[in-house]
């Protein structure tokens, strides 16, 4: 069967409010239960991040046989960002910014634009983070002005599968 190509059009994202015990956001039926606040403006060439969980390496090496050896030892997810078109009046950049200045975690929800069938329902990922900077580009003659929101993602990512 042919793979099916997809893009990223019509990808939502959006913010939960502050989650200031983080023993209470950490399945994906805790996640779903929150209320997500819609962020505009996600610029549509790359303005959604990667993301997911990355093993790092321990590296050891003997003199016997003079080759590195490796093991996996940690999942970090990393740090995230995502990219809007400068929108102070937007709810949900509103949210963002308010975040930079929070200590506690916020969800996020990335709705994927991948339903399997007419009558389906797209993927929904979901992830904590930290909120650690919102950068302006102030842009140029030919340029747009972008909000850069540079995340710490503290947490697994929880999926809700398409159908």
């Amino acid at each position: 069967m042919a793979t099916r190509m997809r893009t990223g059009r019509k990808n939502k994202v959006s913010i939960s409010p502050a989650v200031p015990d983080p023993d209470a956001a950490n399945t994906l039926a805790e996640v779903k239960a929150l209320t997500f606040t819609p962020i505009g403006g996600v610029d549509g060439n790359g303005g959604i991040g990667e993301y997911g969980d990355a093993v790092g390496f321990a590296t050891a090496s003997t003199l016997e046989d003079a080759r590195m050896q490796r093991a996996k030892t940690i999942a970090d997810a990393g740090e995230w960002s995502l990219t809007c078109l400068d929108n102070p009046d937007d709810l949900g950049q509103a949210a963002m910014l308010a975040a930079v200045d929070s200590e506690f975690e916020f969800v996020i929800k990335i709705e994927k634009n991948n339903k399997k069938t007419s009558g389906g329902t797209n993927q929904i990922d979901y992830f904590r983070v930290l909120v650690g900077g919102a950068r302006f580009q102030p842009g140029g003659n030919d340029g747009v002005q972008r909000r850069v929101f540079n995340c710490a993602i503290n947490s697994e990512t929880w999926t809700d599968p398409a159908t």
